[in-house]
C-alpha cells in the first residue's frame, strides 16, 4: 500500500504503508467509524494490532451507542472495544427480538405477583423488587432480588410487613423507588400508601463507603426458604431490611400506582377517582429517632379529580390541561418518551398501544398488541435509556416487545401459565410477575 502526499513546490511524494510508524497509523485510525475500524484489522498483522487499541473504540463507541456512552464512561471495567462488541450483540438482539439465552425463571413468591421494579443507585446495580400477596387476608409479601450472577441468590424482604410497621398495607399492588434515594414506596388494595427504607443490614467491611459498596450483595443466609404465610418469618441474618418511616394518608378507596420524581414530588392514584400530590420528606439516616416511633401521617399536597381517558394536568390549578380521547376501554398505563412530554405513551384493556403527540393534542400512531381477543395489558415500560422500546405484560401469559421507531411487535415472549401483570427494565433485562406467583428474568 502507497500513501501519496502533496507539497507546496507541487511534488507528490509517494509513503509506502510500512514506512509509517504505529503512531501515525492510530491517528489515521482514529477518523474511521466503528464498520471501517474492523475493516482493516483484515489488512495485516501490525493493523490489526494498531486498531485493537482500546482508544480508537472510545469515540465509535459514543457515535453508534450516544445513550449508553455516559454509563460505559462512569463505569470500571471492560475495554472499550469490548464493550463495543457487547452492545453491538444487545442491540441486534433486540432489534431481531432475540433473547440471548433462556427467560430465568425466580420462584420464591407464594401468590400472585403485582409488582416488579429494578432499583438506581444508590443500591448496587442489578437489585430488583418483587411484590405481591398471599393468603386469604391479603397479606403482603416483598422479596429482594440480586441479579448480578443471573442466579437465585435472593433474599426475603416478604417477612409479614404487618409485623414490621406496615400495619395498613394490604398486598403490594405498585413499588416506586424515591430517585436517587434508598426510600421505596409501597401500595396495595389499602387506600394508604406506604414510604419505607431500604437498608443494608450488615456492612461488608472492605472499608468502601456503606451504601457505595458493590459486595453489599443478599446472602444465602436469608429466610426464603420458609414457605409462605407463616405467622411469623425470621429476619434475614444478612443481606437487607425494609424499615417503615412514613405513610401517606388521603385516599379513600385501594390506590393501586404510585409514581415520583427527582426531588420527592410523587403522585398517587386511586380507585375513588383521584390523583394525589405528595412531597416525600428526605430519607433519614440510619438509626434515625423515627425508627422505632410511630409513622408520619402526611397530608396531600394537592388532590386533582377526574377518573376517565389520557389527561395532562395543569398542578398548578389542579385542572386538565389536555384530553387525549382514542382508547376504546381503561387506560392503564401512561409513560412519556422525554422529560417535556411532548410525546406520550398509552396501552390499556383495549390491547393497544397508542402514541400521543401532546402539542397538536391528537394521536398519531397506533400499534395493537392483540388482534384476534383483546387481551389487556396489564404492565408496560420502556427501555431505559433511550426509550426505543416498549414493553408490555399482557394478560394472555406473554411478554411483548414493541420497536417504537418501527412501531412494530418485535418478538412475543412466553414463560409465564398465568396473566403477566407487571414488567420492568433495565438496560438489556426484563423483569416480568404474574399470578402464577413466578418472576421471569428476559435478556437480550
Amino acid at each position: 500500500m502507497e500513501i501519496t502526499a502533496g507539497k507546496e513546490d507541487g511534488a507528490s511524494p509517494t509513503v509506502s504503508w510500512k514506512e509509517l510508524d504505529d503512531a501515525c497509523i492510530s491517528a489515521i485510525f482514529s477518523k474511521l467509524d466503528a464498520r471501517s475500524l474492523a475493516c482493516v484489522t483484515q489488512l495485516d498483522r501490525r493493523s490489526r494490532a494498531v486498531a485493537s487499541v482500546d482508544n480508537l473504540w472510545r469515540s465509535p463507541y459514543a457515535a453508534d451507542f450516544p445513550y449508553h456512552f455516559g454509563q460505559r464512561r462512569q463505569s470500571q471495567g471492560a475495554p472499550w472495544k469490548q464493550w463495543y462488541e457487547q452492545r453491538l450483540a444487545s442491540e441486534t438482539n433486540w432489534q431481531k427480538g432475540r433473547l440471548s439465552g433462556q427467560a430465568d425463571v425466580l420462584r420464591a413468591h407464594s401468590g400472585p405477583v403485582f409488582s416488579t421494579r429494578f432499583l438506581g443507585p444508590p443500591f448496587p446495580p442489578d437489585l430488583a423488587l418483587s411484590g405481591g400477596v398471599f393468603g386469604q387476608n391479603e397479606a403482603s409479601e416483598l422479596v429482594l432480588w440480586d441479579l448480578a450472577e443471573r442466579s437465585q441468590r435472593v433474599g426475603r424482604l416478604g417477612w409479614r410487613l404487618a409485623e414490621d410497621g406496615m400495619t395498613n398495607l394490604c398486598g403490594v399492588f405498585d413499588l416506586r423507588q424515591v430517585p436517587g434515594t434508598r426510600q421505596v414506596l409501597c401500595c396495595g388494595f389499602g387506600p394508604e400508601v406506604n414510604v419505607g427504607m431500604l437498608e443494608p443490614r450488615q456492612p461488608c467491611g472492605c472499608g468502601d463507603s456503606e451504601y457505595g459498596c458493590s459486595h453489599l450483595r443478599v446472602q444465602l443466609e436469608t429466610n426464603l426458604g420458609l414457605p409462605g404465610g407463616n405467622a411469623r418469618w425470621p429476619a434475614a441474618r444478612q443481606g437487607w431490611e425494609l424499615r417503615h418511616t412514613h405513610t401517606l394518608v388521603g385516599h379513600d378507596a385501594a390506590c393501586p400506582s404510585v409514581a415520583c420524581q427527582s426531588g420527592g414530588l410523587a403522585v398517587t392514584a386511586s380507585f375513588d377517582g383521584t390523583l394525589r400530590l405528595w412531597q416525600i420528606p428526605a430519607e433519614l439516616g440510619a438509626g434515625a429517632a423515627m425508627e422505632n416511633s410511630e409513622p408520619v401521617v402526611l397530608s396531600a399536597a394537592a388532590v386533582l379529580r377526574d377518573p376517565f381517558s389520557v389527561k395532562t394536568w395543569d398542578l398548578e390549578s389542579g385542572k386538565v390541561a389536555l384530553r387525549l380521547a382514542g382508547h376504546e376501554g381503561w387506560v392503564w398505563h401512561v409513560e412519556s418518551l422525554d422529560d417535556t412530554h411532548a410525546v406520550l405513551l398509552s396501552g390499556g384493556t383495549d390491547s393497544s398501544i397508542r402514541m400521543w403527540d401532546t402539542r397538536a393534542g391528537r394521536q398519531v400512531q397506533r400499534v395493537n398488541i392483540c388482534t384476534e381477543t383483546l387481551y389487556p395489558i396489564a404492565g408496560m415500560c420502556l427501555r431505559p435509556p433511550d426509550q426505543r422500546y416498549v414493553i408490555c405484560g399482557v394478560f394472555d401469559g406473554s411478554v411483548r416487545v414493541v420497536d417504537m421507531r418501527q412501531m412494530r411487535t418485535l418478538c412475543h415472549l412466553e414463560g409465564h401459565s398465568d396473566r403477566v401483570t407487571r414488567v420492568s427494565c433495565n438496560g438489556d433485562s426484563i423483569l416480568s410477575g404474574s399470578f402464577d406467583t413466578q418472576v421471569n428474568l428476559w435478556t437480550f
